[in-house]
């Protein structure tokens, strides 16, 4: 049997999701060896029921998100800043009727990584809470 790369798949499942519905998109830089969010597309703050004030510009410490799903974030953000492509999902604490997917991928420029770019769907967190 073929191995399935959950990683690809789930990508391919956010770009689907783009084609139909919408491009929604974070970008994070690594500033004095912390993450900071320079970019969040206005519909991601909308689902998320956030203002940009509390995610851009900000630490993932400092996100309006529980300690469990920052500690998560963290440790994807530290990985795919390796140059891994990583896959993150949750239930947000401030909207529960949504389920965020995102995939996070470094962005090169110069052979070095210069940012993160995360691509989201949203999906209804009702239909997933037995799953997760």
């Amino acid at each position: 049997m073929k191995e399935i790369n959950l990683i690809h798949l789930l990508s391919n499942l956010i770009r689907d999701y783009e084609k139909m519905y919408e491009t929604m998109v974070f970008e994070v830089k690594k500033k004095n060896n912390t993450f900071v969010t320079t970019n969040v597309d206005q519909k991601i703050l909308n689902l998320l029921k956030v203002s940009p004030n509390s995610i851009i510009g900000k630490t993932i410490a400092d996100f309006p998100v529980n300690k469990e799903s920052k500690k998560k974030l963290l440790a994807i953000t530290e990985k795919a800043w390796t140059g891994k492509v990583m896959i993150y999902y949750d239930v947000v604490f401030t909207n529960k009727d949504i389920l965020f997917v995102c995939s996070i991928k470094p962005v090169l420029k110069n052979g070095k990584i210069e940012k993160l770019e995360g691509r989201c769907a949203i999906l209804d967190g009702i239909d997933f809470k037995g799953y997760l």
